[in-house]
């Protein structure tokens, strides 16, 4: 799998314990269909747990297919999708719904206090029609994986974060590609408000920048000046540092630190 995903997949030989979680919950004899299918093309990289309703298992005494195709560990039913989701919400990188938008909102209601523990979290009915990014998980990477899930199985990507549909900078993705960690993520917001009204956004960094800045972003500090003049500093930015202990350096900032074992721990590319 290619993008921004392929930096999730586990290539080290690892057993399956050690996969990033995958999580399918799917209520419909037609949602395990697609459910069976998912699982077939992730399961070789994921740990994939596919959930499926009590009801939905098998109708007039027949079983449903997706017990023959899924291992016994990676297969459960359930009667209330709450089961799975309080042992499973804080594990998985990803959750996915098979089916009504309305029915995973009812259901994910209770688990979205923590943004932290969020994973990436979609929602594609069972004729596999439109697959949805509902929320963007603590690496916000539902886009990507809605993106993903589409070209898996011809459903067309529903995206609605402003900063994709305007073509604007995401910082969500910009950390993930990097390998960053992102200390404050409330204050994303404040960023990407400002990018969609065209504001300016001040960048420190103690690393090399590569790559070119978006459009209304400027160097500040250590690493570069400036290239346009401001008769202020720039009231938004971010700060890229491998000092927990910096100095703010914007009134309003969001602080990225480098995560343990990046490659390229003196690069970060736009």
């Amino acid at each position: 799998m290619d993008g921004h995903l392929s930096g999730w997949i586990d290539e080290s030989g690892a057993d399956r314990d050690q996969k990033e979680r995958i999580v399918i919950i799917s209520y419909t004899e037609n949602g395990e269909e697609w459910t069976e299918r998912l699982y077939n093309t992730l399961s070789e990289e994921y740990d994939v747990l596919c959930a499926i309703h009590s009801e939905g298992a098998g109708t007039y005494g027949r079983r449903s297919k997706i017990f023959d195709v899924v291992e016994g560990g990676s297969l459960r039913k359930f009667h209330h999708s709450k089961e799975i989701l309080q042992e499973e919400y804080g594990k998985a990188v990803m959750l996915l719904f098979v089916c009504s938008a309305g029915t995973a909102v009812r259901e994910l209601a209770p688990f979205l206090e923590n943004e932290m523990r969020s994973p990436a979290v979609l929602v594609m009915d069972d004729m596999a029609m439109h697959v949805i990014s509902l929320l963007p998980g603590h690496l916000g990477a539902a886009n990507e994986w809605c993106r993903e899930i589409s070209a898996m199985t011809g459903a067309e990507a529903v995206i609605t974060t402003a900063t994709d549909l305007h073509g604007r900078f995401s910082g969500e993705r910009f950390a993930e590609e990097n390998h960053l960690e992102i200390e404050n993520p409330e204050m994303l917001k404040e960023v990407s408000k400002r990018v969609l009204r065209s504001q300016p956004i001040g960048v420190y960094s103690d690393f090399e920048i590569r790559g070119r800045l978006p459009k209304g972003f400027f160097l500040v500090g250590k690493k570069g000046q400036r290239k346009k003049a401001y008769a202020m500093h720039p009231e938004c930015g971010i700060v890229i540092t491998a000092d927990r202990s910096i100095k703010k350096k914007f009134e309003v900032e969001c602080r990225m630190f480098m995560q343990e074992g990046s490659d390229e721990k003196n690069v970060v590319i736009f």
